[in-house]
């Protein structure tokens, strides 16, 4: 069953009809009970959510395995001091997954994504970001 069609289905039960005739529910009905329609509405909350999060567009290439072509590609890119943001339009992959594949191919270490990093002689790099259990999916590097 498609979200759609379920976000439908539990609306017309959170407002007191049958999804299946249109009919009013009695008085009577459990589905005209406060706690069941509370339940009901939380439950359309989070399917819109869960919604929401499938529709967000990933990368083209998101969970695609890397090859040594993108790879040499993807050096040659942070040696020229392109912007992660470019780069990552440019592989069609994530900022977060650009940055773990520098760390991967050694063009990055783990303790550079907890300090500045300077891309760029004339700017400093912005404050770094605070590190987490896996670092090189989750730290933020701003290049350029």
């Amino acid at each position: 069953m498609e979200t759609n069609e379920t976000l439908k289905i539990i609306q017309a039960l959170a407002n007191g009809t049958d999804p299946i005739t249109g009919e009013v529910f009695p008085d009577s009905s459990p589905y005209n009970h406060p706690k069941i329609i509370r339940a009901l509405f939380q439950t359309l909350k989070t399917l819109e959510r869960s919604r929401t999060r499938e529709e967000r567009e990933r990368p083209g290439n998101a969970g695609k395995p890397w090859d040594e072509k993108e790879d040499r590609e993807l050096v040659k890119d942070f040696d020229a001091r392109t912007a992660l943001k470019e780069i990552a339009a440019k592989h069609g992959r994530s900022e977060y997954a650009i940055t773990a594949r520098l760390v991967k191919l050694g063009k990055l270490s783990e303790t550079e994504l907890t300090k500045p990093l300077r891309r760029n002689d004339s700017k400093p790099s912005p404050s770094p970001v605070k590190p987490s259990n896996n670092r090189a999916r989750e730290a933020m590097v701003q290049f350029g």
